[in-house]
């Protein structure tokens, strides 16, 4: 089985395309993750928004790989979260999980669900670097920038790793 660790901040979305947004640029597509509008004090509204590029980029990886998506972003501890979940699933993100973890230790987590789960091949797609990422995780990590997100270029990479045994 092939895994994508994923965050969420940084990788389907950016502060480019909140910055685009913003500005309510014309012909500007966005995916807006339906999450009935309620108040969540931890996050606003507009960070429920996905942008499509990123995502087909993501859904590229996964369709080229046959991956399946844990998910290590801060959003899993969202009350919302299986909602969100399941739209991305709609959306062709084949989510099967998430790991457990504080946030601070996402190396943690991910070890964890390696150790428990035969996994053939893994990467780590995050605009972060945590401090428990040893260097057996930062051999499988895709770094994405914050500004652009998910790009061709950290694809290559992805599929590089993944494609490896």
């Amino acid at each position: 089985m092939n895994i994508i660790f994923l965050d969420f901040d940084g990788v389907i979305n950016s502060e480019g395309f909140f910055v685009a947004r913003s500005r309510n640029m014309q012909g500007l597509r966005m995916i807006n993750i339906d999450v009935n509008n309620e108040e969540d004090d931890r996050i606003q509204w507009y960070m429920w928004q996905i942008n499509p590029y990123n995502l087909d980029i993501l859904r590229e990886i996964i369709e080229e790989t046959s991956s399946s998506v844990i998910v290590i972003s801060s959003w899993k501890n969202l009350i919302r979260f299986d909602r969100v979940s399941k739209e991305l699933i709609k959306l062709g993100i084949p989510i099967i999980g998430r790991t457990y973890d504080q946030g601070s230790n996402r190396g943690f987590g991910i070890k964890e669900y390696l150790k428990d789960n035969e996994v053939d091949s893994y990467i780590i797609i995050d605009d972060e670097i945590f401090r428990d990422y040893d260097e057996e995780l930062l051999a499988h990590l895709v770094k994405t920038e914050f500004i652009n997100g998910l790009t061709l270029k950290e694809k290559e990479k992805a599929l590089k790793i993944l494609k490896r045994k």
